[in-house]
C-alpha cells in the first residue's frame, strides 16, 4: 500500500505548477528588527507559561 501511495505522491509533485514568485521584503530594517525581537519575547513567555503548567506529553 505505501508503494502505490509514493507513486501517487511524486506523480502529484511532478504535476504541480510551479511555486509563486516571492517577493523580497521592503519593509524598513528597523521595523524588521523589532518585529523579530517582540516574536522572540513572545516564544519565551509562552515556553515560560508552559513550563509552569506542567505539561506532559
Amino acid at each position: 500500500m505505501t508503494p502505490v501511495y509514493v507513486r501517487e505522491l511524486r506523480t502529484e509533485i511532478s504535476a504541480s505548477t510551479p511555486a509563486p514568485r516571492v517577493e523580497p521584503d521592503r519593509r524598513d530594517p528597523a521595523a524588521l528588527a523589532e518585529e523579530t525581537l517582540l516574536r522572540a519575547a513572545r516564544a519565551e513567555w509562552l515556553a515560560a507559561r508552559v513550563a509552569a503548567e506542567d505539561f506532559d506529553d
